[in-house]
């Protein structure tokens, strides 16, 4: 089914990179990273990481886009699984010079890195993507 959708012409898949990462945990019989890379690499598939995101809403938000970020996180968070914000993003209000976007991104990870496995991050993160997009 996936390769027929990637067969109309000019159509673009916009994902996170955590959906990368969580299709690499798998152990699956037919591996979907070969796939996946050909697909990024003739650019039917557009991959965003956090940066990508930040920097994309540091255009039009300034030193504001961390927090942004942070508002289309906790959205995110809430629509799939209230609570979730809080309880593995909590370290994001904290953090000192919250404009700071290496720290950010630092704090980000730490967070990710956290969150066990199998919880729907990729999704979470596409859906900060699919916010972002419709701001720009």
């Amino acid at each position: 089914m996936a390769e027929f959708v990637f067969d109309f012409n000019d159509y673009e898949f916009y994902c996170h990179e955590m959906i990368k990462e969580e299709l690499t945990r798998y152990r699956i019989y037919l591996d979907p990273n070969p796939w996946f890379q050909e697909k990024i690499k003739t650019g039917r598939i557009k991959l965003y990481s956090d940066r990508g995101i930040v920097n994309e809403l540091n255009k039009i938000y300034g030193t504001a886009a961390t927090l942004i970020y942070i508002s289309l996180l906790k959205i995110s968070c809430d629509t799939f699984h209230a609570g979730f914000f809080e309880e593995y993003y909590g370290a994001l209000d904290c953090i000192e010079n919250v404009t700071d976007i290496e720290c950010f991104l630092t704090t980000i990870k730490e967070c990710d890195e956290k969150i066990p496995h199998q919880n729907g991050l990729g999704e979470k993160k596409t859906y900060v993507l699919v916010q972002m997009m419709e701001i720009l």
